[in-house]
């Protein structure tokens, strides 16, 4: 692979990989307003110190140094080489890298990205065979009118990808062996089983629902029982969990309506594939599913990088009812904005929509009340606290514990926290809110015992990027105004820096000037291969940013300054190796004469200016 063809390779993955997401697959983030914050996988970090900014695709740990772009966080997470780095972040976004075959063939180790992109295609492959079934096939009748029934159009039918598999043993497992599609990697990506040697389709007289990744890639499918099939087991069947696909941290459609949710911040979370499409159809934009489990953490992780509110739409029926209470302690405890709606008359989110409309709907969304207020209707269901004095202390215990998992803010959470617990003081018969108060410190305090007894003690900051101040300002001012790199580097060289890593980088900035390009962030970033190199820049230009947003000084004004300063600095050096060289006694009478004279002016100078600067 050339140099330039490398060059495009990575300017084509840095458009399409949205560092957030990167990262977010691999650990947990949460949003800080701009960034993205969670705690570094490389140290022990109980305050979240990792921060990535989706704005310049960069990430950083504040507290053991190590940062970089979208290469070198996947290079130090997986321990992998650049090159290897590339190929991982190359699979992702299904760009070829030159001279890297990708096919069928069997073979290798399931985890290489040379198999694992290989899977990608065999399920892609799988997904038009489905779709094309449905459409096209007469054999997929009966699937056409089970859509039609539903309501659902070719335009939903073509977003979501739906297919249609046929009442067959081995349909899709003959149609792969026609193209010498692996057998063994069928299993793999959850479209055959086998048993005593013999192998079958997974997906057998069902509606196929593609499950796709943020990229819209396939990576598991969900099927969907023709009703009145009395050979229909399950109503729903999903693929296994495999390399590829891992159920509680998927959500159906999430891919569909990931641009909107950059948007809006919020999303609506239904348990089912239809309630999704049939939503989305009639003006929901923005429904998501889970995949055949309950939502859990997973999800909240994922949701956590997308969105501010979530609202969980569950079935009207007491099943639905006591799924939610299962899940309000752990929304409460992450301080993600839950809002819980069940829905009226027992119906689904599907037949509800289809029923009232989108606006209906909305309205009653946007009504629902959220997860502690779900929380304290859920336990009072039933009961008189009152009268009831053995259960409503339970259930007031329960409301306590939840609301002791929400983490202390400094947004005003405690005048909030007083009115809920007056208006629980008045619910349970005017018990004492201060009593409550006290209860609940108590709990707090002993999770907090808890949590100090189970960690370790903390990682004290190393600085491991320490240069010269002149030389960072210098830096910052160059990435902060790329456009000054033309008169910068016609007045300073690069052995005025004495740090290695600052020389290399002024001499990179040096070589874009002469090569014509403008020595800004990204340019500069994109040609790093190197960590070190990569966090020498993330670091020098994180601080500037900081730097400039408090900064009265324009980063013109900044440069002025500093070649000031320079100049100066420059005489007195002059200014004492003349005065070494009078104490020597190595000059001759005349040579010394000179150099006296040499020096009175510019101290004459220098004074002049100081005058003229008073003055002026």
């Amino acid at each position: 692979m050339s140099f330039a063809q490398l060059t495009e390779v990575k300017e084509r993955i840095r458009e399409s990989v949205e560092i957030a997401d990167l990262v977010g697959s691999y650990m947990d983030l949460r949003r800080k307003g701009t960034s993205f914050v969670g705690l570094c996988p490389w140290h022990n970090d109980s305050n979240p110190s990792f921060d990535v900014n989706p704005s310049r695709q960069t990430w950083r740990c504040w507290v053991c140094g190590e940062g970089g772009d979208l290469f070198s966080f996947v290079m130090k997470y997986e321990g992998v080489e650049f090159i290897e780095a590339l190929r991982m972040l190359a699979d992702r976004v299904g760009i070829e890298l030159p001279k890297i075959s990708s096919s069928f063939a069997p073979g290798g180790d399931s985890h290489t990205p040379e198999k694992k992109r290989s899977f990608f295609k065999i399920l892609e492959w799988a997904e038009k065979r489905f779709h094309h079934m449905l459409l096209e096939d007469p054999a997929g009748a009966a699937g056409r009118d089970y859509l039609e029934q539903r309501g659902i159009t070719s335009e939903s039918i073509d977003r979501y990808r739906i297919g249609f598999a046929p009442k067959s043993w081995n349909w899709l497992f003959d149609l792969a062996q026609e193209r010498n599609i692996d057998k063994q990697s069928l299993v793999d990506v959850g479209l055959v089983g086998c048993k005593t040697g013999k192998y079958y389709d997974l997906f057998r007289g069902r509606v196929v629902f593609p499950i796709q990744d943020l990229q819209g890639r396939p990576i598991a499918f969900g099927g969907r029982i023709l009703p009145g099939d009395p050979d229909g087991d399950a109503k729903y069947y999903n693929s296994p969990e495999t390399q590829l696909f891992k159920k509680r941290s998927q959500l159906y459609g999430l891919n569909v309506v990931r641009k909107v949710l950059t948007q809006t911040r919020a999303v609506t979370v239904m348990e089912g594939y239809t309630d999704v499409v049939m939503a989305r159809q009639l003006g929901v934009m923005d429904p998501v599913a889970v995949l055949g489990t309950a939502l859990g953490e997973g999800h909240i992780k994922l949701l956590q990088r997308h969105v501010d509110k979530v609202t969980l739409v569950l079935d009207g029926d007491e099943a639905g009812r006591k799924r939610t209470n299962e899940l309000l302690n752990l929304f409460i405890a992450q301080k993600v904005d839950l809002r819980v709606l069940t829905l009226p008359d027992d119906l689904d989110p599907c037949d509800y929509v289809q029923q009232n409309g989108a606006e209906a709907f909305t309205a009653l969304r946007d009504d629902a009340p959220d997860a502690l207020e779900q929380k304290i209707e859920n336990e009072l269901n039933g009961i008189d606290p009152i009268r009831d004095t053995h259960r409503g202390s339970v259930a007031l215990e329960n409301i306590l514990q939840a609301i002791s998992l929400i983490p202390r803010t400094n947004d005003g959470q405690g005048s909030k926290e007083l009115i809920l617990l007056i208006r629980l003081a008045r619910r349970f018969g005017g018990i004492d809110s201060s009593e409550l108060r006290k209860r609940l410190v108590g709990l707090r305090k002993r999770a907090q015992t808890r949590k100090w007894v189970e960690e370790e003690p903390t990682v004290v900051p190393v600085q491991r990027f320490t240069v010269p101040e002149s030389e960072r300002e210098l830096l910052e001012i160059l990435l902060l105004a790329p456009e000054l790199a033309d008169v910068i580097v016609s007045e300073v060289t690069s052995e005025q820096f004495s740090h290695p890593d600052c020389k290399s980088l002024f001499e990179r900035i040096v070589q874009h000037v002469v090569d014509g390009q403008l020595p800004d962030f990204e340019t500069l970033l994109s040609g790093l291969h190197s960590p070190e190199e990569q966090f020498v820049l993330v670091d020098i230009d994180e601080h500037g940013q900081e730097k400039a947003a408090a900064a009265t000084a324009s980063p013109l004004e900044r440069w002025e300054i500093w070649r000031e300063f320079r100049l100066h600095a420059q005489h007195r050096d002059d200014a004492k190796e003349q005065r070494r060289r009078l104490e020597s006694d190595n000059m001759n009478e005349k040579e010394a004469i000179t150099v006296l004279e040499a020096l009175m002016e510019t101290k004459r100078s220098q004074t002049k200016k100081l005058d003229t600067e008073e003055w002026s």
